[in-house]
């Protein structure tokens, strides 16, 4: 996940270092952000029902892909918390990284 927190683009690339399951880049088909914390309130969640379009390698935060149904609409995420990001690509493979939101951009996290 790259770029400013309202707009960044989520892909799912093992050679970035944080999805240490996904030898990308690969199709997504399920994208997933909850905070990290014990009550774990998903953010963002989208996915593609049936089939899988594996055209679609990057989603950009908040704008639901052609072909994905939205299940939880987007809410700000906060300065300063931290998140979950889970992504399951078109072969059920899926891999989780940490990241939160520091002066605007998002950052690594360890989780």
């Amino acid at each position: 996940m790259t770029g400013p927190a309202d707009s960044a683009w989520i892909s799912a690339r093992s050679d970035d270092g944080w999805y240490g399951q996904l030898q990308g880049p690969l199709a997504i088909r399920h994208v997933a952000i909850q905070v990290a914390d014990s009550a774990r309130e998903t953010m963002w969640e989208v996915s593609s029902p049936q089939t899988c379009d594996k055209s679609i390698r990057r989603v950009q935060y908040g704008a639901l892909p052609t072909g994905f149904e939205e299940v939880v609409a987007p809410r700000v995420l906060s300065e300063g918390a931290s998140y979950e990001l889970t992504l399951t690509s078109c072969d059920y493979h899926e891999g989780v990284l940490y990241f939160s939101i520091t002066n605007g951009r998002v950052e690594p996290d360890n989780g």
